[in-house]
């Protein structure tokens, strides 16, 4: 356990022979866990989203569902403007939610208001960056849309093959009749 100017108190990270803080990269004074008859002294609140907090996730992240629970029903897609991938859902305009794995795969969620700012998972302390590429939503329309062209240049091969035989059934059928009736082109 850590305690930083910062005002983070948790786990920290090693760098080398010293903890530093996983918010401000700072060498942390390691602190001693309190004594279980003496009360633990308020800590200011650090700035949010990049602290965890063990009884509320930081605005903007949502802690993991406890195992067992069910997780919520995700609301349908819209139309929308358009982008990288064609069209985008109709919540990136209005905020929505995204969920962005961390590099030691934690789901977070977040609002698409907070894509490409450093945050921490709130489970691993581990920085890293929203980004709407590594979003599971931007993942599975990628792998739609990859599907959808895939299924697309399929149909366009079965129907050249489909040519292709007619043209060789009617090119046999020709060779035969021509075969047969020699006189008919001398």
């Amino acid at each position: 356990m850590i305690t930083c100017t910062c005002g983070y108190r948790g786990a920290g990270i090693a760098d080398g022979s010293t903890l530093v803080c996983p918010i401000c990269r700072t060498p942390a004074a390691a602190s001693s866990p309190p004594a279980p008859a003496a009360p633990m002294p308020p800590v200011a609140s650090p700035p949010a989203p990049m602290v965890p907090s063990p009884s509320a996730p930081p605005s903007g992240l949502r802690m993991p569902p406890p195992p067992g629970a069910r997780p919520a029903p995700a609301a349908a897609p819209g139309p929308g403007a358009g982008g990288p991938l064609g069209p985008v859902p109709a919540n990136r305009e209005s905020g929505g939610i995204v969920r962005i794995p961390c590099p030691n795969g934690h789901v977070l969620k977040t609002k698409r208001s907070r894509l490409g700012q450093q945050v921490v998972c709130p489970t691993c302390n581990e920085f890293f960056v929203l980004e709407e590429t590594d979003s599971l939503e931007y993942k599975q329309e990628a792998a739609r849309r990859r599907a959808r062209e895939d299924e697309e240049r399929a149909q366009k091969w079965l129907w050249r093959a489909i040519y292709a035989a007619i043209f060789i059934v009617l090119s046999f059928i020709v060779m035969a009749v021509i075969g047969s009736n020699p006189q008919w082109f001398r």
